[in-house]
């Protein structure tokens, strides 16, 4: 191709953009370059200029397409500097147009700075003072925030400086915001401005930590002394100068511009202009303390921090300087985050104009993915019809449709800005780097367009198998003991920011992350949006939250009180007014519900945010109930996309609203359902009876049905003549998965056996992701797997001893159900969840979508592993569908662990659809949406309750860490261990080392110590062990992949005793053991 490029830097990117383009390309110009160039040569331009971008890097790049025109396919640093189709001014005309601030903007900037101003007033403390200058111990029984905030409160009042810190001990529990107790007068948050003004002076390093408002725990101390130590409630000194004119007048302003606005009807409101205030003060508190001051030789005036100096912490920032740089970059940072939410395409990059040709380019006519083309169209024509509203799409489409494919598209279509930016949440680490390489193969985008946030460097090492220099920081804290922020390693291109965000984000990983027109991440990053305890990381994942649509894959496979935090990600994406995307084959019916209820409540906080005093008029009311909340939105492979305006409606008809959703939905799926029902089949389930319910028979059960599906699907390999097929057996836990392989392998010797969960060492759970990837991805046919040399090897052994087939079984645990696009034969199930079913039966017959007719390819056992052990264990009432699943304890048990009972069975067979789930046939299903349901409507659901989120007056409890604590993404159950396969090189041998931390807090150093076998057992590999390396190779591996052996060569393991033992199969992974056992 032959291309040209344009460069409009300023200022030093002038001479760095030259000095690259010149190597590249020849000059026809002062700032024109053109040269043929191949697609990798652009790639590497394009990539060179992104490296050393900074704000005054402009570099466009066009391309001849053979159509008498010139297009533009990428502008590197400021887009601004070229039109839309990439054309250059000639020349400037400045116009000065009013700027209109929204009420709401002055309420948040007011607050924000009076916040600012007040928020350490506390630090005045003789205490806090002799603390910085190292003559105090660190910790303080009552936290500077909330003394900073009944100091204010008492000055409010009336009362003079002096006075006001005698009466602090004193007032020390009283639980007032405002004028109202809130832990015992009211249910209700914040309800006017002074309620948010204080609630942001002792919210701001942190919310309360007791299950209701309340400053016992977190801000006060149980141990306070007795009696109280004087120095915390005696003075320093006073504020300077003209400090309580300013913050009296600033208090006048804001009561002045919000008269009127307060009462219960005003929750919404306050509720809103308390996180965009909350936001900007934090990011402003962190930035302002992190400036670095000249020494002051004044030192007997009170300071704000501390600096690292060559002996040690020297004094660093004024506190009055402090308190007043705070104030002003709060408010100004209020009025930034409302324009990069309204338009972040000012501000921020957006996927470049080549990059969303090849997204929106049709899908092929022929093929199986032409549904996405008309799902594309009628998303445009709802976006064309509804410009300024959000959208909540929910893609129902099949296994193997091309979900995640369409979900990219979904997104750039339903974007505002001719620029599109979104994010993919995905929930396991180990796809994040899988789905960008997929979106860079499938769509052609490079790193230039996206960056995948991951859990480490070792992970995208062994991913890219690349080398690139470790950077990894200890965690800290500062004066203030903000908790350490979690180190982001991300992979990518680089994006220049606005100077404004740059000092928020100091280093190159977290810049990626908020600068990214397309951000592929495991959702822990972003789950911190909607948890604004976790501070400094929950403003930059919010910074995301802004200026991002949301594309959240598998949205079922969380279990319900993790789906409460997603769920708070999509209430804030709709406050933004950005798009939310959900996909999901089977999306049951409390969650569909649940997400619903997320998105509505998100849509009617902005409403009320933007309309201000009108939006609580009757009058307003009426005229505004057939104006459009957001768009909802139904696609799916099987059926036209069904669109929906979504009104704005009175609180009161709400409920209405919702169950007309309900309604839609339902009828939505009965009408896919049918259309899935006269489709071929291609996963048909036989049960597996049982005779007894004992662990010894379910074992026996599962090597039958191992056997009967081996025999009924094997295909024969034509050189050889042996019979061979690939097989999953899908177990609940890791231990079951390590017995369950050591069974079979046992019992079938002919077999070859791989065991597949979390419990490796991470270098061998790559090379088992990475052989089975290659070996399962089957669309074009087997003739890659007999040509693999290691099968190659297993089928002509077989043959030459006269065997006359090979089964290649695959024992997993649920890590094989979501993401791992793998196409089996045959499986084994072991049935947690009706969910579980259908999504580990969607890995049989994957790719090559062969009608199986009335053969099964599937079985299940009659009942499950956990149920057997139960009884073997005189146990036979514990919950069995649970760890994983939704069966509780007590009423919330089930009744019936009989499959034959609880499936839809016909006649002793089962075809597998999305109908096992969503059907109304299906009695797991029907009892697992209850149990869901019960867990996840508390918080997000159709009746309020004292914790709900999406409440029309949002209950007090949302102003405390409780709430969020009790809803954490992740499970924290258990303690996290590492261990680590070395080698001592005196007794030439391996050792297992456990990792043991100085301190009691992860991060804050250790060393290795090496374990016996009373803590550590290895085990031999059995003879017919597949995909396991031993020591030595594994060791070769690392090296090959470039990365540490210390890192590869470990394995993070959860213990939940002290007595837990661990045992190494060489052959199956790592095992949990309890000591009794």
């Amino acid at each position: 191709m032959h291309v040209i490029f344009i460069s409009a830097c300023q200022k030093r990117a002038i001479r760095r953009s030259r000095a690259i383009l010149d190597s590249y390309a020849l000059r026809a110009g002062e700032r024109c370059w053109m040269s043929p160039m191949t697609t990798e040569g652009l790639q590497e331009v394009r990539a060179a200029l992104a490296r050393s971008a900074t704000r005054q890097t402009s570099v466009a790049c066009y391309q001849n397409d053979g159509r008498r025109r010139m297009k533009l396919l990428w502008i590197v640093g400021a887009r601004g500097r070229f039109g839309p189709e990439g054309h250059f001014p000639a020349g400037y005309r400045r116009i000065t147009t009013p700027v209109r601030v929204s009420e709401w903007v002055r309420h948040a900037g007011l607050a924000a700075r009076l916040a600012g101003l007040l928020h350490d007033l506390g630090k005045y403390s003789l205490k806090f003072q002799k603390k910085l200058r190292g003559k105090a111990e660190l910790a303080d029984a009552v936290r500077h925030e909330w003394i900073s905030l009944k100091l204010w409160q008492a000055v409010r009042s009336g009362m003079d400086w002096k006075t006001a810190w005698a009466n602090v001990y004193t007032k020390r529990l009283e639980m007032f915001i405002g004028e109202r107790e809130i832990c015992n007068a009211s249910r209700y948050g914040l309800a006017s401005a002074q309620e948010c003004v204080d609630a942001l002076v002792s919210t701001h390093h942190g919310l309360f930590s007791s299950r209701l408002p309340c400053p016992e725990g977190r801000l006060v101390r149980e141990n306070l002394p007795r009696p109280p130590d004087a120095a915390l409630f005696t003075t320093w000194s006073e504020p300077e100068g003209s400090f309580w004119e300013l913050a009296q007048r600033l208090d006048k302003r804001l009561s002045a511009a919000a008269v009127g606005m307060a009462g219960e009807a005003w929750i919404p409101y306050w509720r809103a202009v308390f996180l965009y205030a909350r936001a900007a003060l934090v990011f402003a508190d962190h930035t302002v303390s992190a400036l670095e001051c000249p020494p002051d030789k004044n030192t007997s005036l009170a300071f704000a921090n501390t600096h690292a100096a060559p002996d040690g912490r020297r004094l660093n920032q004024r506190l009055a300087d402090h308190l007043s740089r705070v104030s002003e970059k709060a408010a100004d940072l209020v009025w930034r985050m409302a324009n990069l939410v309204e338009r972040p395409e000012a501000s921020l990059t957006g996927l470049q104009p080549c990059s969303l040709e090849a997204v929106l380019r049709p899908a092929d006519p022929e093929s199986r993915f032409v549904w996405q083309n008309t799902a594309a169209d009628a998303l445009a024509e709802a976006r064309e019809a509804y410009p300024t509203s959000g959208a909540l799409v929910f893609n129902m489409a099949g296994t193997g449709s091309g979900k995640t494919r369409m979900n990219v598209r979904a997104a750039c279509v339903l974007s505002r800005s001719v620029t599109p930016r979104f994010s993919i949440a995905l929930n396991l680490r180990s796809l994040t780097l899988q789905t960008g390489r997929a979106l860079q193969c499938q769509l052609g985008l490079s790193d230039s367009d996206l960056a995948t946030v991951i859990g480490d460097e070792v992970t995208r090492k062994l991913f890219n198998a690349s080398n690139i220099k470790e950077n990894i920081a200890a965690p800290w804290s500062d004066d203030d003991g903000n908790p350490a922020e979690p180190e982001a390693l991300t992979s990518g291109g680089n994006w220049p920011l606005p100077a404004w965000l740059e000092s928020f984000f100091p280093k190159p990983q977290e810049r990626r992350i908020v600068g990214a027109p397309l951000l592929v991440s495991t959702i822990d990053y972003l789950i911190a949006a909607g948890e604004p305890h976790r501070q400094g990381h929950h403003v930059k994942a919010l910074l995301r939250l802004m200026s991002a649509d949301l594309v959240l894959d598998e949205i079922d496979s969380y279990e319900p009180e993790s789906l409460v935090a997603v769920l708070r990600l999509v209430q804030w994406c709709a406050f933004f007014g950005r798009n939310v995307i959900c996909s999901s084959a089977t999306l049951s019916r409390p969650v569909a519900q649940a997400v619903e209820a997320a998105y509505a409540s998100g849509a009617e906080m902005a409403r009320a945010l933007r309309h201000g005093k009108s939006a609580c008029t009757d009058e307003e009311k009426s005229r505004s109930e057939a104006k459009t909340l957001y768009v909802l939105a139904f696609i799916d492979d099987a059926l036209p996309p069904l669109i929906k305006a979504v009104p704005h409606v009175p609180e009161k008809g709400r409920a209405e609203r919702a169950a007309a959703l309900l309604a839609l939905y339902d009828s939505r799926v009965s009408a896919q359902l049918e259309a899935i029902a006269a489709l071929p089949v291609y996963r048909h389930a036989e049960l597996l009876p049982m005779a007894e319910e004992s662990v010894g028979t379910w074992m026996g059960a599962v090597t039958v049905g191992v056997q009967k599906l081996h025999a009924r699907h094997a295909l024969t390999d034509a050189r050889s003549g042996v019979a061979y097929s690939f097989g999953l057996v899908r177990v609940a836990n890791i231990a079951t998965a390590v017995d369950v392989a050591r069974h079979l392998a046992k019992e079938l010797p002919q077999a070859r056996v791989a065991c597949y969960h979390a419990n490796d060492w991470r270098i061998a759970r790559f090379y088992k992701e990475k052989r089975l990837d290659f070996l399962l991805s089957r669309a074009q046919g087997d003739k890659h797997v007999t040509a693999d040399r290691e099968i190659r090897a297993f089928l002509d052994e077989a043959a030459r001893e006269g065997r006359p087939d090979v089964p290649f079984i695959v024992v997993a645990t649920p890590v094989e159900e979501v993401g791992r696009d793998h196409d089996f034969d045959w499986a084994v199930l072991d049935v947690s969840s009706a969910q579980s079913l259908v999504q580990a039966a969607g890995r049989v017959n994957r790719h090559r979508l062969r009608s199986c007719g009335d053969a099964p390819n599937i079985a299940v056992p009659q009942f499950n592993w956990r149920h057997c052990r139960n009884r073997d264990r005189g146990e036979p009432y514990v919950p069995a569908f649970c760890w994983p699943g939704y069966e509780g304890k007590g009423k919330d048990r089930y009744s019936i662990h009989d499959l034959a009972q609880i499936l839809p069975w016909r006649e002793g067979r089962l075809v597998i659809t999305a109908d096992v789930r969503l059907g109304e046939d299906c009695r797991l299903a029907r009892r697992d949406d209850k149990a869901i349901a019960k867990r996840l409507f508390p918080y997000f659901g159709p009746e309020a309750s004292e914790y709900s989120f999406v409440a029309e007056r949002s209950p007090a409890a949302l102003l405390s860490e409780w709430v969020y604590n009790e809803t954490p993404l992740r499970n924290r159950m258990g303690r996290t261990e590492t261990w680590r396969l070395g080698r001592d090189a005196e007794r030439l041998g391996d050792v297992y080392e456990a990792f043991v931390y100085q301190g009691e807090r992860r991060g804050s150093g250790g060393q290795w110590v090496e374990r016996d076998e009373r803590s550590f057992r290895e085990v031999d590999a059995l003879p017919n062990a597949w995909l396991w390396l031993d020591a030595e190779t594994m060791r070769t591996q690392c090296e090959a992949v470039g990365v540490d052996e210390e890192r590869a060569l470990s394995a993070e393991l959860v213990s939940y005793s002290d007595t837990d033992r661990w045992e190494y199969d060489k052959g199956f992974g790592i095992v949990r053991r309890p000591a009794a056992g």
